[in-house]
């Protein structure tokens, strides 16, 4: 039987709540719809990168402000590579 080879998997994870129970107040973001979080990118491996970023929401009913973490981790090869002091990089075209 012939090997097959994968080029690239990219595998996506994410621990948001993306839904509103019903008869709760529905939460706000400060940051606006056209304003992108900022994501931080770290090399896991030579294969692996977790991104995250922070999004503070406010709660309508109480106005507390809270930190929502989003986070995800792309796998793939050729997403990192080991540099010559050894430190995990990411790969550039």
């Amino acid at each position: 039987m012939k090997p097959i080879e994968i080029a690239s998997l990219v595998a996506l994870f994410s621990f948001s709540n993306l839904s509103t129970p019903v008869g709760a107040q529905s939460a706000h973001s400060t940051a606006s719809s056209e304003q992108a979080l900022p994501w931080i990118s770290t090399p896991i491996d030579t294969m692996s990168t977790e991104h995250m970023a922070i999004e503070s929401v406010t709660n309508l009913a109480t106005g507390e402000v809270t930190q929502k973490t989003h986070r995800y981790i792309s796998f793939g090869t050729g997403l990192n590579f080991t540099n010559n002091q050894g430190i995990i990089k990411e790969s550039e075209e």
